[in-house]
């Protein structure tokens, strides 16, 4: 029995052909912190051993170990030396170095591979040491990013890239310098879990334990698939194989059989609408260029346009300010769960599951997810929410066990058709105007004295379609396009909406582009802030930022001072790089990404402009790094131009005239 208590650690693990490095923060007690290398240099006659010490530290202190990409990297270095434990601690220290540096280009050259296999490391995922969390699997696939990008969306002060190529013969002197680099990966990754991913994993714990399912190291995607493959095993009395074999294949979807029982229309442009999508129908598994779209229409209603594709119904927005005034107020309306109600309201399920489905989906999935966000319940809300709204994604996927490409077709349709019904009951039935449209729901611009027939007429489309509404009120619109906005609301928990231009608190996998250009524009359309005014009186330096990462496989990032004539002077960068625009700055100069073979081939990353690197932020004042403020003052007002420019002047109609070769069929 033992006397101590075993603690979860956050660590990293840096290999190279002369040594291995493991650190370790102890996620409690953070001032804890260990560090264990094993080093053999031939050349030098030097050897570092810590094994032994790292071998009685995983077993005596050690219950979970955090990192990032560790469980196809870190784990598997680090139970090669616990299966290997007894021959280790008999063996030379350059055969424990030799064999660590071995395993680790196993696992590179696998990665690498078309065939990537993980079957050949099973030895190595070993769970009988230590339990383990990754980071980086909690990132849904398309969302995966590098911790040093992640870095930089934390506003982290050092951004410091692998200082030694993988593969090069480190001295123990490289080897010592390598340290500064790896404790900045761990305090990354400790930040990460307490900043970021706290609650996500809470929330994979409680469902480990009420599933009693591995969802520890799940992603959203992952953590769906899993919570409706226990669903319908246990309901439809089949096992996890014979689902996980089920598919429907369809070579072509007739879009006539996607049109909803319910569908109702009465203008002649949306009953024009509807004969055409009969007589549409998409081959499925046919690779397009993008912009050869199999079909699209765009349908007009009293203010705009709205574009029906495989996507959702999008309005095309030009850049203006929507707000309410003296005859109108704007309410946003969504419909709650929309594309899981389709699924439910419709009785839509993939062929191979039978009708039995949406039953299930609305009893074990749906109906808890509406109830725990009732009850404020918000990590079963969550968790269900991520179920239900992920289906629609798996009966799209080919490699899916909900996979029936006529069931994802309907669910989109039926949706468009939907809401083109919404919005002509509104516009045919009162003098609401449609401003604004996107995948689940409209915004409206409602006459004052027509509020009640505006709500009697969202009830009754509830009532015939089976959907639920949520209303939001606004008080403005700021639009760029139907993807780049800022919404004023009269929500006090979330009192303002940012998508797009207008964002600075983005997520992790977004990039990072001058933070403060978002920032003024907001100061600017929601309090009337001077941009000049906001950006001279702004004190971040990290609002002034942009980053980029750069495939230094195939360039060179080249920063070349003023008095450098040649970019070849110039010193060569790491990967990952953010700077600032300046103008006088001692250490300012231009960035230059080269093609590696052929040098000719060269591109101004800030185009125009001197830039000063920031890869590491010191306490220097910010009225010293010589901010080419104009740069950043020209960007806010170029946009703002741009959507004054187009705004609709208070003594033009409102009703844009829509022409008839505006319904267009491609």
């Amino acid at each position: 029995m033992r006397n101590f208590k075993r603690n979860r650690y956050v660590y990293d693990t840096e290999c190279y052909p002369t040594g291995i490095a493991f650190k370790f923060k102890n996620v409690e007690k953070p001032e804890e912190k260990h560090t264990f290398r094993i080093y053999h240099s031939a050349n030098e006659k030097t050897e570092i051993n810590d094994f032994l010490a790292l071998s009685h530290f995983l077993h005596a202190h050690v219950e979970w170990v955090i990192g990032f990409n560790n469980l196809e990297y870190d784990d598997l270095l680090l139970n090669l030396l616990m299966l290997e434990k007894d021959r280790f601690e008999k063996c030379p220290i350059s055969t424990i170095v030799r064999e660590c540096y071995e395993l680790n280009e196993k696992i590179f050259a696998a990665q690498e591979s078309e065939e990537f296999q993980w079957d050949q490391f099973k030895r190595y995922k070993n769970r009988d040491f230590f339990n383990s969390i990754d980071l980086l699997a909690l990132f849904n696939p398309v969302d995966r990013v590098s911790l040093k990008h992640i870095a930089i969306m934390m506003r982290w002060p050092n951004i410091i890239d692998l200082p030694y190529e993988p593969g090069t013969y480190l001295t123990l002197e490289e080897f010592n310098k390598l340290d500064h680099y790896h404790d900045n990966d761990v305090e990354i990754t400790y930040a990460l879990l307490q900043r970021k991913m706290a609650d996500v994993l809470n929330e994979r714990i409680r469902a480990t334990r009420e599933y009693k399912l591995d969802v520890i190291n799940a992603c959203d995607t992952e953590l769906a698939k899993k919570v409706l493959i226990d669903v319908l095993t246990k309901e439809l009395n089949i096992t996890e194989k014979e689902l996980l074999k089920g598919r429907t294949d369809r070579p072509v979807v007739h879009l006539k059989d996607c049109i909803p029982s319910r569908c109702h229309f009465r203008n002649w442009k949306n009953i024009k609408l509807l004969e055409r999508i009969e007589e549409t129908k998409i081959n499925v598994g046919v690779e397009y260029d993008p912009k050869d779209k199999q079909f699209e229409f765009i349908v007009p209603s009293k203010y705009l346009n709205h574009t029906i594709g495989i996507g959702g119904i999008h309005s095309i927005n030009r850049p203006e300010v929507i707000e309410e005034d003296e005859m109108y107020d704007l309410w946003d309306i969504d419909a709650v769960s929309f594309y899981p109600y389709i699924i439910v309201n419709d009785k839509l399920y993939p062929k191979h599951l039978g009708p039995r489905f949406p039953t299930l989906y609305e009893n074990q999935i749906v109906i808890p997810r509406v109830q725990a966000k009732k009850s404020g319940n918000k990590l079963l809300a969550n968790r269900m929410k991520i179920t239900a709204n992920s289906t629609f994604g798996l009966t799209k996927s080919p490699v899916s066990f909900l996979y029936d490409p006529l069931v994802a077709t309907t669910i989109c349709i039926s949706g468009e058709i939907y809401l083109l019904m919404l919005i002509e009951w509104l516009e045919k039935v009162s003098g609401c105007i449609v401003v604004y449209s996107n995948t689940d729901g409209v915004t409206v611009k409602v006459p004052k004295n027509e509020y009640s027939l505006f709500m009697t007429i969202c009830d009754q489309w509830c009532a015939y379609t089976g959907f639920e509404l949520e209303h939001t009120r606004y008080k403005k619109m700021v639009l760029v396009d139907v993807n780049n906005y800022l919404m004023l609301t009269y929500d006090k928990y979330k009192p303002v909406k940012r998508k797009g231009t207008f964002e600075y608190e983005k997520e992790l996998s977004k990039g990072y582009n001058f933070p403060i250009i978002a920032k003024a524009l907001e100061a600017y359309f929601l309090k009337g802030t001077d941009p000049e005014e906001y950006i001279k009186a702004s004190t971040d330096v990290y609002d002034f930022m942009r980053a980029e990462k750069t495939d230094v496989h195939k360039f060179i990032v080249a920063f070349r001072k003023k008095e450098d004539p040649m970019w070849q002077n110039a010193g060569a960068l790491q990967k990952n790089n953010r700077w600032i625009i300046t103008q006088g700055n001692s250490q300012e100069g231009k960035l230059y990404k080269v093609n590696r073979f052929n040098q000719r081939e060269q591109e101004e990353m800030q185009s125009g402009f001197f830039v000063t690197v920031m890869n590491e932020v010191t306490d220097i004042p910010i009225s010293r790094l010589k901010l080419n403020y104009d740069f950043y003052i020209l960007q806010v007002k170029g946009i703002i131009q741009q959507i004054e420019m187009k705004r609709l002047s208070k003594t033009k109609k409102l009703k844009r005239i829509v022409s008839e070769q505006s319904f267009l069929f491609n």
